[in-house]
């Protein structure tokens, strides 16, 4: 009965159950079949592998089958289970394989869907970060960036050109997409992605959406800029491949694509009017931590214009990082406004930055004008504008920090220091709320907010200035047009804002033209399209804390004066400590307006440590943020006022007649004091080997002498002769000068000069001396060391004039070598440019006057140049002191030049084994009175190089502080980035010959030394001594050659 039941049993299509137990019945029935059911041949079909040995074996299912419909008690299948056959053996093995493939199969799935989790996971967090792609905007959110990104073609200088705009259905998506964020995971989203900025306290919960936009651009959090932007580098004075000279030559490169805009160097920067439209990305800032200064000179054509705009930018974002701007209003006239930065549909991040005034102008200033309708292009459903400010200084008389125009906006300001006197520090100007159909996605809830996190705002006027909008009483001029929301959010998280007691006027929060019944309820929503929030927050010194005023009507003013009143008026609690009208004397210095770090720092103010909370200091941290200086526009003052002597030089020969002239031939003398030269003439002079030329004297007379030679020919070295004619009147008297100038213009240019050691030879006191003249060296040499030799005094001596007229001279790519000064003045009013040369001299390199109570100035500018004197580099020769127009009577400008004492020695070889100085005064004068000092990444070999040397009879030793001298001489500012380090200058020829076979190579660099690297440009400091040497061998060409090529 048993095997009926299960042959009728078999024939029901129940599913097989893996992994049962196979009786002993079924064993029995198949070993009879086995051969010839494993003969048989059946139609595979897909399936596990347990399925296909279920083909092979069919008695096996069957088996199961009857097993489980029989329903044996326990007892049975414990018995059948310890039965055994010819055949359970191989049974049993294949009954344990089946179990270990079932759970290998089983574990390789769950692993595959473990690992397909993870990647989904980790591609979605990848995306919540900064997207720093191509064609990323830092202040897109993460989807908005990676639509953006798939929309945009592929970046070729063609496409680049045209504004990238977002197509409707785009933009749809990017609306469903926002919409299905939940908004408190959005904001976790945006306070995890703004780790490059640093929050305190409360503000964390009021941080804003955009949090991406904070990509740092410096610091150990810096992202990679866009690798799609050219980088463009901007060296002032540089003229080298792949380096602009200027700013303004830099932005007339950009191009709709973008660029970044690296500048090299303090500055300053001149930055004149511009107008950028269409620019996807500009990125001004400095370079390895520089604080480089860009000077905007304003000014106007037209005195009538009522508004001025000095830089323009539209549809982009514009970014400053790390820069100083100073802008000087003294040029602009008439009356109305002017804007500094001009924004139409764009973004602005001010970071690490500062922004100074100088000059007076009747017009008002706005740093910040952002302007225009919403930006429907970025793939912002709503469209706002953003503007950031971080860790940076604003002030200015009559000056307003930033004014917004729009209907959307968003401002974030934090750790900032903005002092306006005369001007609100926020304005929110007055809005026209109709929408056109279409002009954004998507509804911005509150349409303009403003957040103050940890900083300090100053204004004897008014900090925040609102004007209402548009009255929504007045009928809609379509019926196709929307009112927006007129709300208006304002956060003030550990600030402190500060106004000025003594001003009555003045209110902290100023609103014009707002609805002045809802202000005049009782109720707690008179402000519904204000919000006010504060947050150990404190007003100090205010008259008021609120103003409601309408145009045309000054009698209708609504007015908050007190803390119960504002707490009344805003619905919301606020502690009494954060209003106090009373200011503390010392702060009175801050209203001028000025900077000054420890009055800044309020820890030990009673009225800050009231309200401030959780740790946190109110306030800005003065610590962090950086202003130019009173002695840092000094500086700049001295660097604009410098005059530019070769381009007066180049225009004063712009016509000049050219004629030739073989020193083999004749007397230069003669020739240059011929009918052949009429007003200014450019003389090619020939030649090669020793020339010989007698003294020349020019009085009235403009000159180019152009030395040429073929590079075949022998160097030309020209030497001083007395003719017979000459001879017999100046035997006696002896032989004044090479050339002597007289009113006239003197530019020499590819010149080898040598005085003979010869004791028959005929040896000058000077090899120029000049009265009120100009003279110009370019590429030339002079060799005039004359070891225990007195007769020759000076390379070049100016003679003091009695008209009180001034003389000028540039020096560029020569070298000069002296046994005695290098430049010497009798005269108190001088102008000397030296550029890229080298001076070698066994005395001082200049010997200047310093005379007390002259109104006249002696301006000095050096750059790129190596002086290496035995006395010192500036030897003042008498007292020293202020003039009675309060400018010092001496006012130098180095740069990237080398310092470092001249090589002495005997006649075999020489060495650096004496001292030398930077100065040297007379023992009765005092400090630095009446020499002013500014100095940019100088290099100083401070083991034989002092600050300074009063005339004792003997020279001091080095080993003082060389920066500690320098800053109680001239200032903290006088001297940036110098290079004062022991074995920061090492010459790389330790062994030197004698001195008067000393040549420019000698004075090669150690390639491992800082020196080598130390320039803006990771140059070598001083001049190239590569370059001079070739003048001297008569390889070099006439056109100059700069640095070119040059890894920095």
């Amino acid at each position: 009965m048993e095997r009926k039941r299960s042959s009728a049993k078999r024939q029901e299509p129940l599913e097989e159950e893996e992994g049962s137990v196979i009786s002993d019945s079924a064993m029995k029935t198949r070993q009879a079949p086995r051969s010839s059911k494993q003969d048989s041949s059946s139609t595979p079909r897909k399936g596990s592998r347990s399925q296909n040995r279920e083909k092979q074996i069919p008695e096996k299912t069957g088996a199961r089958k009857s097993q489980g419909a029989s329903a044996r008690p326990p007892k049975r299948s414990l018995k059948t289970q310890t039965t055994t056959t010819a055949d359970e053996p191989a049974a049993s093995s294949q009954i344990a394989v089946d179990y270990k493939q079932i759970a290998m199969l089983a574990g390789g799935v769950l692993l595959l869907i473990l690992l397909i989790w993870w990647g989904i996971n980790a591609l979605s967090s990848s995306g919540d970060g900064p997207q720093q792609g191509p064609a990323s905007n830092p202040f897109l959110t993460a989807e908005q960036n990676q639509q953006h990104n798939s929309q945009n073609p592929t970046d070729q200088p063609g496409n680049a050109a045209e504004p990238v705009e977002d197509s409707p259905q785009a933009e749809v998506a990017v609306t469903d997409v926002k919409s299905g964020i939940d908004p408190s995971k959005q904001k976790e989203g945006a306070a995890e992605s703004l780790k490059n900025m640093s929050v305190r306290g409360q503000e964390k919960k009021h941080l804003p959406d955009w949090g991406p936009g904070f990509s740092a651009l410096t610091g150990p959090n810096a992202g990679k800029v866009d690798l799609q932007l050219p980088v463009l580098k901007v060296a002032r004075g540089k003229n080298e491949s792949g380096v602009w000279d200027s700013l303004n030559n830099a932005l007339n490169e950009v191009t709709s694509r973008g660029a970044v805009i690296r500048l090299y160097g303090s500055g300053p920067f001149l930055l004149n009017p511009h107008r950028l439209q269409d620019i996807s990305q500009l990125i001004i800032m400095g370079d390895s931590g520089q604080k480089p200064t860009i000077l905007l000179q304003a000014k106007n054509e037209n005195e009538k214009q009522p508004e001025v705009n000095l830089f323009s930018f539209s549809a982009g974002l514009l970014r400053f990082q790390g820069v100083r701007l100073l802008c000087d209003v003294s040029g602009l006239s008439g009356s109305g406004v002017c804007n500094v930065l001009e924004l139409n549909q764009s973004d602005l991040t001010f970071q690490d930055s500062s922004f100074t005034l100088t000059g007076t102008t009747d017009r008002t200033l706005r740093l910040i004008n952002s302007t225009g309708a919403p930006r429907t292009t970025t793939g912002r459903p709503e469209g706002e504008s953003r503007i950031f400010l971080e860790n940076s200084v604003i002030m200015g008389q009559k000056l307003e920090a930033v004014r917004v125009d729009q209907i959307y906006a968003d401002v974030l300001i934090s750790n900032c220091f903005i002092s306006c006197k005369g001007a609100p520090c926020l304005e929110l100007d007055s809005l026209d709320l109709a929408l056109a159909p279409g002009l954004i996605l998507q509804e911005r809830k509150v349409p303009r907010t403003a957040r103050i996190f940890s900083s300090t705002l100053l204004s004897d006027h008014t900090i925040f200035s609102l004007t209402g909008p548009e009255e929504k009483k007045k009928q809609v001029k379509s019926d196709q047009e929307e009112l927006a929301s007129g709300q208006t959010d304002i956060v003030v998280i550990n600030s402190v804002l500060i106004g000025n007691p003594r001003n009555k006027q003045a209110t902290m929060m100023t609103l014009t033209n707002w609805p002045q019944d809802k202000l005049r309820s009782q109720s707690a929503s008179r402000f519904d399209e204000v919000k006010m929030q504060l947050e150990n927050a404190l007003l100090w010194g205010w008259p008021s804390y609120l103003r409601s005023t309408e145009h045309g009507n000054s009698q209708n003013v609504f007015q908050i004066d007190s803390h119960r009143t504002w707490q009344q008026s805003w619905g919301n609690h606020v502690t009494a400590d954060m209003f106090q009208p009373d200011l503390p004397a010392e702060i009175d210095e801050l209203l001028t307006p000025a900077f000054v770090k420890p009055l800044l720092d309020f820890s030990k103010q009673k009225s800050v440590y009231a309200i401030s909370a959780d740790g946190v200091t109110a306030g800005c941290d003065p610590a962090s943020l950086v202003s130019l200086t009173q002695n840092e526009q000094k500086r700049i003052k001295a660097v604009l006022g410098r005059p530019d002597i070769e381009q007066e030089i180049k225009s004063q020969f712009a016509k000049a007649k050219a004629v030739t002239f073989d020193m083999t031939k004749g007397n230069l003398s003669d020739f240059l004091n011929g009918p052949a030269i009429s007003g200014p003439t450019r003389v090619n002079v020939s030649g090669q080997g020793v020339c010989y030329m007698s003294p020349v004297t020019l009085e009235n007379k403009q000159i180019q002498l152009v030395f040429q030679h073929k590079t075949a020919e022998s160097p030309q070295a020209v030497e001083l002769k007395l003719l017979p004619s000459s001879s017999k009147s100046r035997v006696k008297s002896g032989i004044e000068a090479f050339f002597n100038l007289k009113n006239s213009t003197l530019e020499v240019s590819g010149g080898a000069f040598r005085v003979s050691p010869d004791r028959k030879g005929v040896v000058p006191r000077h090899f120029v001396r000049c009265q009120n003249s100009r003279l110009g060296l370019d590429q030339c040499a002079l060799a005039a060391l004359l070891p225990n030799d007195n007769r020759f005094q000076s390379a070049i001596y100016v003679e003091a004039d009695s008209t009180g007229k001034s003389s000028q001279i540039q020096i560029d790519h020569s070298y000069l070598s002296a046994s005695g000064t290098i430049i010497q003045s009798e005269a108190s009013q001088l102008d000397l440019d030296v550029r890229n040369s080298l001076f070698l001299s066994q005395q001082d390199i200049f010997a200047l006057p310093a005379k007390q109570g002259v109104s006249d100035v002696i301006r000095v500018s050096l750059s790129q140049s190596t002086f290496a004197p035995q006395g010192s580099v500036f030897a003042i020769k008498s007292e020293s002191g202020s003039s009675n127009s309060g400018r010092s009577a001496i006012q130098v400008i180095a740069e990237e030049s080398l310092f470092l004492p001249a090589p002495s020695g005997s006649n075999a070889r020489s060495d650096l084994s004496k001292t030398a100085s930077l100065i040297s005064a007379p023992q009765s004068s005092s400090g630095n009175r009446g020499i002013e000092w500014w100095g940019n990444s100088n290099g100083y070999m401070v083991e034989r190089f002092n600050a300074i040397n009063r005339a004792t009879g003997s020279a001091s030793g080095a080993g003082n502080d060389f920066s500690a001298d320098m800053k109680s001489l001239f200032g903290a500012d006088a001297d940036q980035h110098e290079l004062t380090m022991r074995g920061g200058v090492i010459l790389q020829d330790q062994k030197l010959p004698p001195v008067i076979k000393l040549q420019p190579v000698h004075f090669q660099l150690l390639p491992t030394c800082k020196a080598a690297s130390w320039s803006e440009l990771n140059q070598p400091l001083g001049a190239d001594p590569v370059v001079l040497q070739k003048i001297i061998e008569g390889k070099q060409n006439q056109d100059k050659s700069g640095r070119l090529k040059r890894a920095f």
